[in-house]
């Protein structure tokens, strides 16, 4: 064999190297970015009035992992309780089919409201917790991150 078949074969053999890992990476499935990541700029600034109008409640509320072999989180909450409805949205940063989103529904139990969460498709990694609604007519947002 020459050198100028040996140019040609190293050439094609490069290629389909290439050719591999692009294929590779294309499906892979790793999403990293959520479908609707980019807000207006107005959606942000009104995100961020009712989250500082929320501290108050934020301080109130606590978000962590109770079990984690169960994939279990637990939402306390240290005030009144009856008057919150909402909802729970819980972003995997690493990837977004094991979002959930479900309602806020606490219940009194051991003498603290607070509410049990399993989550179904268990990516460890760092989570967003968002937690939106209403207090009586006031509307809040509670923010938290977690890392399972």
């Amino acid at each position: 064999m020459n050198w100028g078949y040996k140019i040609v074969l190293g050439f094609v053999l490069f290629a389909a190297f290439v050719f591999t890992l692009v294929f590779k990476m294309i499906t892979s499935g790793n999403d990293l970015v959520k479908a609707k990541y980019f807000k207006t700029g107005a959606q942000v600034n009104d995100d961020i009035v009712l989250h500082q109008s929320s501290l108050g409640l934020e301080n109130g509320m606590k978000i962590f992992v109770s079990d984690p072999q169960n994939h279990l989180l637990n939402i306390q909450f240290a005030g009144q309780a009856e008057t919150l409805t909402g909802n729970i949205e819980l972003t995997c940063l690493s990837s977004d089919k094991a979002d959930l989103k479900l309602p806020l529904a606490l219940q009194i139990r051991d003498g603290k409201w607070q509410q049990d969460i399993r989550l179904p498709l268990f990516q460890p990694g760092n989570w967003l917790c968002e937690v939106r609604g209403t207090s009586g007519r006031k509307a809040f947002l509670v923010k938290t991150s977690l890392k399972i």
